[in-house]
């Protein structure tokens, strides 16, 4: 046998196997994430121009996650008593939440 006889049976063998491979692998999907509602935390009290555009975003993330979006404000320092507790949220506990920064204070 020559190698040109061979490889468009290593072709086929390397398509099977990823077909098949695939198919293991879209049996132990991962679970729907998110899986509850979620929270957007905005450091800021309700009603200012932060809050609105919160407001005014949470129904496209909602959709676009397809779970419901609560808006939580957390007023205080600025942002910072919002941003402190951000830094310290628990990746496994806190999951669903997501923090709400606007650009001016990224750049302040």
């Amino acid at each position: 046998m020559s190698v040109a006889s061979l490889t468009p049976k290593i072709l086929a063998f390397a398509a099977a196997a990823v077909v098949m491979a695939s198919g293991v692998v879209g049996v132990a999907k991962a679970d729907k994430f998110p899986n509850g509602p979620v929270q957007l935390v905005v450091p800021w009290k309700p009603g200012g121009g932060t809050d609105r555009s919160a407001r005014t975003f949470a129904p496209f993330l909602a959709k676009a996650l397809g779970v419901p979006v609560n808006i939580v404000n957390k007023a205080g320092g600025g942002g910072w008593v919002a941003w402190a507790q951000m830094a310290k949220w628990n990746p496994k506990k806190d999951d669903h939440k997501i923090g709400y920064v606007n650009i001016p204070h990224v750049f302040a």
